[in-house]
């Protein structure tokens, strides 16, 4: 039941966004076309569209060094949690969360 989109320039793939319910689960953009705000408007769009389910809140979860975070906190993310063992990898994760307004 998720929801990925395909990130499209000049009738180009450059990225997607996925997202299940109110958990942002995938954001990518190829490293061609990173810094130029394509990630941060696809990312604007599906809050607004999570938004007006009526949902309180979003979440993800992040790598803690994973350079998108930037991306995240700009938006409004905020650090929430923490997750030592990811998926049985040995690695962390970072649990992000943004407070929706009605």
């Amino acid at each position: 039941n998720s929801v990925t989109y395909l990130i499209l320039l000049e009738n180009r793939t450059v990225g997607l966004i996925s997202y299940k319910g109110t958990n942002l689960s995938e954001i990518a953009v190829h490293p061609d076309y990173q810094g130029r705000g394509i990630g941060s408007i696809a990312l604007g769009k599906v809050i607004e569209e999570i938004r007006r389910t009526g949902a309180k809140a979003i979440d993800l979860e992040t790598h803690p060094e994973n350079p998108a975070r930037r991306l995240y906190e700009r938006h409004g993310f905020i650090a929430t949690g923490s997750i030592e063992n990811y998926l049985g990898s040995n690695t962390p994760r970072l649990v992000l969360t943004k407070k929706l307004q009605p």
